[in-house]
């Protein structure tokens, strides 16, 4: 299976607006974790959720 298509099932494509200041921390963090912008961005989502306590869906969410 292509990984376009792989990413696009069971996914949602979400724009978001980032201050310009946080764009270069953001690549500092992804190259960090050897990841790239998208993987790094659902792990803070998932990381901040499972702070704050929330449940995800029962197949656990991830998409990659």
């Amino acid at each position: 299976m292509k990984r376009s298509l792989e990413k696009r099932r069971g996914s949602k494509l979400l724009s978001v607006w980032v201050p310009k200041s946080l764009v270069p921390l953001l690549d500092k963090g992804v190259r960090k974790e050897d990841s790239d912008r998208s993987k790094f961005i659902r792990n803070a989502i998932r990381e901040k959720l499972a702070r704050d306590g929330k449940q995800e869906g029962k197949n656990g969410g991830r998409s990659g």
